[in-house]
């Protein structure tokens, strides 16, 4: 979560990421105006939660799922992940990532180079059979490109890609999926299921 400080009232949001901040802020100024007693305000953001928006379902490794299908969330989800990594608190960055075939994909794929991932995992959802999802072998080809130093898999299951890449974390590794909120709401359904 975030811990924050708004006109001398600290809180605290389960959401990672500078953006979340934004967004309870104006959520407080919201409530304000509705004349919303303030201790309900600072305990009703304590118990909010965003499932699939960077929601970490696992601690070592951390492990996060989040549904960032368009540019302007995969820019807020590489941020929050870059700040993590800044903290030296993890190692290396590992990614499943799933999209869905009518996004703006190979731009987020480029977005995410900035995390140099070790290994990169490419799946589909499974669960939404009317959606067209960008092929794996065309999100690992982009990859290879791109994130030369990255080990890179495809998986047609993403129950097998999530096998295959929790074989490779460390304690303090992050596994990040991301992509389709189909995808990562697929997985988290598993990882609920089996931690």
């Amino acid at each position: 979560g975030t811990d924050f400080t708004y006109q001398k009232q600290i809180y605290h949001i389960g959401a990672m990421g500078e953006h979340q901040v934004k967004n309870a802020i104006l959520a407080i100024e919201v409530a304000k105006r509705l004349r919303i007693p303030a201790k309900a305000i600072v305990s009703g953001l304590n118990r909010a939660r965003q499932p699939l928006r960077m929601e970490v379902i696992s601690r070592q490794p951390l492990i996060i799922v989040d549904g960032a299908h368009n540019r302007e969330k995969m820019q807020t989800t590489v941020n929050s992940t870059q700040a993590l990594l800044r903290s030296g608190a993890y190692g290396q960055v590992h990614l499943i990532l799933g999209f869905s075939g009518d996004k703006m994909w190979p731009q987020m794929v480029r977005q995410l180079v900035t995390l140099k991932p070790a290994s990169v995992t490419g799946t589909r959802n499974t669960v939404n059979p009317f959606r067209t999802v960008a092929h794996p072998k065309e999100i690992a080809r982009l990859c290879r490109q791109h994130m030369k130093e990255a080990r890179v898999n495809i998986f047609l299951d993403p129950a097998a890609a999530l096998h295959s890449a929790r074989k490779r974390l460390r304690k303090n590794d992050i596994l990040l999926i991301t992509g389709s909120i189909f995808l990562s709401g697929q997985i988290r359904a598993r990882l609920t299921n089996d931690t």
